[in-house]
């Protein structure tokens, strides 16, 4: 029975494809390999993965929570976990990411992009659904219902966000049809 403090859990199984991408030990080396850049988490990440973070955003204030750390002179952030809402918010910060090397014991360091004093430092997790849609997913609504307003999370693909009508998160969506 629920109530008392139960939780329902449909699945023993049930977890998040994107927590699941990094995990603390890996915090702590990117840490290593970047003295001084702060770390930001998505919301999206296990307890663990927030305690080694210096801030914790969600799609909504990611964009503002890094463009708040460069202006507080900084000139590195560490975005984690999520790939796609990392080059997402690093576009419209007018900012290049770059992604370490390597992976486990053999991580490396995130390559300095040419030419570039600030940037963001991305990690290649990914939500297993936002990762689904594809160009060809949305051009394929378009044709098929023509004046249909096309929206998505700024987890998708950046190809992908190029092309709808409105990116932004569920509350910024939701206000948008209104």
């Amino acid at each position: 029975p629920l109530g008392g403090g139960s939780l329902l859990l449909p699945s023993a199984k049930g977890g998040c494809s994107l927590a699941a991408a990094i995990d603390a030990t890996q915090v702590r080396q990117l840490r290593a390999l970047h003295p001084g850049a702060p770390v930001v988490s998505y919301v999206n990440t296990y307890a663990e993965v927030k305690a080694e973070s210096d801030y914790c955003c969600t799609s909504g204030n990611a964009a503002a929570v890094v463009r708040h750390l460069l202006d507080t002179g900084h000139e590195r952030v560490i975005f984690l976990p999520d790939a796609y809402l990392g080059a997402n918010v690093a576009a419209e910060a007018g900012l290049p990411i770059t992604f370490p090397t390597g992976e486990g014991p053999t991580l490396g360091s995130a390559p300095t992009p040419a030419g570039a004093t600030r940037y963001l430092i991305g990690w290649r997790g990914a939500c297993e659904v936002h990762e689904r849609f594809s160009v060809e997913d949305v051009l394929a609504v378009r044709q098929q219902f023509p004046d249909v307003l096309v929206l998505a999370h700024p987890e998708c693909r950046p190809e992908g966000i190029a092309v709808v009508d409105f990116a932004g998160s569920t509350t910024a969506l939701l206000e948008r049809v209104g």
